[in-house]
């Protein structure tokens, strides 16, 4: 419990189990003597409890509620709130290690108009966090991720100052953050994205994280290790030195329940300074008897029509798919076709598209965002694993286009992490997210989102290289022909550098994606979008 004036933040660890239902919100409860309870309500963690008094020593727990009731509450904490112009916590009370964490600052005062400013101690002094230095209070809060590149030693200590504004002086505070720095961060996911095929291969891949990763890893069905997936030795990631990966290509089977649980165990090397033996991790892949091809990839009409796309992200029989062209003047938009379904041979996927509207990237707020009525439909016929016809109705003008899979990067060799999927900044920004393609240790990032005047745009991130688990490259936008009823003149194709962007991954399904914008700089958490 971290105290402000007349509130305390309460930061906790959510529960291992949730009873078989999701949890949909976290009660916490303080008090004081004999008088009632005060409390305050979240969807994670921290809560944030008002109307405290200070001076006044609180007593505070935590409760978690989903469908079936309200469970137990937590031990507790103890805090006495102050009158202190600035707190700042986070949202966990133990990082793992190279995690994100979201710092969350309060100001109080009269009427505060300014803004908050992020930075990290670092061995060579205070470094402002990228696109925290000047974060506008909402409600009197404002909020920063710090990517997980940062979580590498305990504690790590971070900064929040306020700017100051006419009627309340500047003020700031530091905040340690607890890491686990001595125990392996574990992680496992699989390739192709799941529901899988019975019968058919995936490559599970477990993520080690943690300072020089060494030791092995074991792969385990029903408790019996898998052949060949015994005693696997670490291979770090390229540039990195706190990241590596061991792999494992199972043939799945069949199983009543649809999902079939693998187990990851990494082992660390006897005597290790963290006097831990081991670290576990469960994966519940998901299977069908029956389903289609794979055909998830950046599909594009060839070179003689250069700069136009559809990227293809698939989890079993469906399809998230984003046609990114161009309307009448040549600017960039985009057509989402969110679901659909296959045909019976799964050769065919015909599904509604729309054309959704909302707030611009540089202050997006949800409230904004309008999925709007079907602008029409689309079906993609395969006709193999790398060809198919794109047939569409778009606002009443109809066309017929051949596509393919577009080949950028070369097959990789030796450690990698697979990271293709659509992504998004879960529902509290719902409404825009990211295609990843990926092909060997090269990605192709479509950023769909919207422009200052709230309708689709896109730009994409290319050239690009790795450090461990944190991609960086160039941010792109770009211009060409009218798309729409139209021959497309791929010689109108032109594209600008608008910046730069960071993707850097605590695990194969969670992300920070930094970037700059034409000068705009922001940082969101980012998670593979589940459909």
């Amino acid at each position: 419990a971290s105290p402000g004036n007349g509130l305390a933040i309460i930061t906790f660890t959510a529960p291992v189990s949730n009873g078989g239902s999701a949890i949909t919100s976290y009660t916490a409860s303080c008090v004081t003597g004999a008088l009632p309870a005060v409390t305050g309500t979240a969807a994670s963690s921290p809560v944030t409890v008002m109307g405290l008094t200070n001076g006044s020593l609180y007593n505070c727990t935590v409760t978690a509620t989903n469908i079936q009731g309200t469970g137990l509450p937590s031990a507790s904490a103890s805090v006495t709130p102050r009158n202190v112009p600035i707190a700042l916590t986070s949202n966990t009370l133990l990082a793992t290690y190279g995690s994100s964490v979201v710092l969350l600052s309060s100001v109080t005062g009269n009427g505060q108009t300014g803004t908050v400013a992020f930075s990290v101690n670092t061995s060579t002094g205070l470094v402002p966090l990228t696109g925290c230095a000047a974060v506008p209070l909402v409600a009197g809060f404002a909020s920063c991720v710090a990517p997980g590149s940062f979580q590498n030693q305990n504690p790590r200590t971070y900064v929040a100052a306020y700017s100051g504004d006419a009627s309340n002086a500047a003020a700031n505070i530091s905040f340690d953050q607890r890491v686990l720095v001595g125990n392996a961060s574990l992680s496992v996911s699989a390739n192709p994205l799941p529901p899988v095929v019975t019968g058919s291969t995936a490559t599970l891949t477990a993520l080690v994280k943690m300072s020089s990763p060494v030791g092995t890893v074991t792969f385990f069905d029903n408790a019996v290790p898998i052949t060949g997936c015994a005693q696997l030795p670490l291979g770090i990631l390229p540039n990195a030195v706190d990241s590596a990966v061991a792999t494992c290509t199972v043939t799945v089977p069949s199983t009543a329940s649809g999902t079939k649980t693998y187990v990851a165990t990494y082992f660390y090397p006897a005597g290790h300074a963290s006097g831990r033996v081991f670290e576990q991790t469960n994966l519940d892949l998901r299977v069908v008897a029956t389903g289609p091809v794979d055909y998830t990839d950046m599909w594009w009409a060839g070179a003689t029509e250069n700069g136009w796309g559809v990227s293809i992200s698939q989890h079993g029989p469906i399809q998230f798919n984003v046609i990114f062209a161009y309307d009448a003047l040549g600017k960039p938009l985009w057509y989402v076709m969110p679901g659909g379904s296959f045909n019976a041979a799964g050769t065919v996927f015909t599904g509604p598209l729309f054309q959704p509207t909302s707030s611009p990237f540089s202050a997006y707020n949800k409230a904004s965002f309008k999925i709007g009525a079907s602008v029409g439909t689309a079906s993609i016929t395969y006709s193999s694993n790398s060809a198919a016809t794109l047939a569409y109705t778009i606002n009443g003008v109809s066309a017929t286009k051949s596509i393919q899979r577009q080949v950028f990067a070369p097959t990789a060799t030796g450690p990698n992490l697979f990271v293709n999927d659509i992504w998004w900044a879960t529902s509290a920004e719902d409404g825009w997210g990211m295609n990843i393609a990926q092909q060997g240790r090269t990605l192709f990032p479509v950023w769909y989102t919207y422009n200052a005047g709230g309708t689709t745009t896109f730009f994409s991130g290319q050239g690009g290289s790795w450090n461990g688990t944190v991609w960086t490259g160039t941010l792109y936008a770009t211009t060409s022909s009218a798309w729409l009823g139209v021959p497309y003149v791929a010689a109108s194709f032109a594209s600008t550098v608008v910046g730069t962007m960071t993707l850097d991954f605590s695990d194969a399904s969670n992300a920070t994606f930094t970037y700059t914008n034409n000068g705009v700089t922001q940082t969101k958490h980012i998670e593979r979008q589940p459909f």
